[in-house]
């Protein structure tokens, strides 16, 4: 990690590719889930900015300090993710398995 000014922590390069990607992920699970609503990816991506910030008014008293800090809150993020792409395809599966035509009332 780098040192930042007030001794925050600045990201490193692998660190934030590895972020910036799963979010690219999300955002893009998000719109094909909501069949191409960019509304919600704003909201989505709105909110990810502003937790960051909710966060920090919160818990004033935990710094992200660490490799152990980093570390899980990528894994976190990673796993989130892979359920997301999971959740994704499932739903495309089923979808594309629909045999024959809608059933009329």
């Amino acid at each position: 990690m780098v040192r930042g000014r007030d001794d925050q922590f600045l990201p490193t390069t692998p660190d934030f590719l590895i972020a910036v990607i799963c979010f690219a992920i999300l955002l893009t699970g998000l719109y094909i889930g909501t069949h191409g609503n960019l509304l919600l990816c704003i909201i989505m991506y709105w909110m990810i900015n502003a937790a960051q910030q909710v966060g920090k008014n919160m818990f004033p008293t935990i710094t992200a300090e660490g490799p152990y800090y980093k570390t899980v809150e990528l894994i976190v993020l990673i796993i989130i993710t892979v359920m997301v792409i999971a959740s994704v395809i499932r739903t495309s599966l089923n979808a594309q398995h629909v045999v024959g035509p809608p059933h009329s009332p």
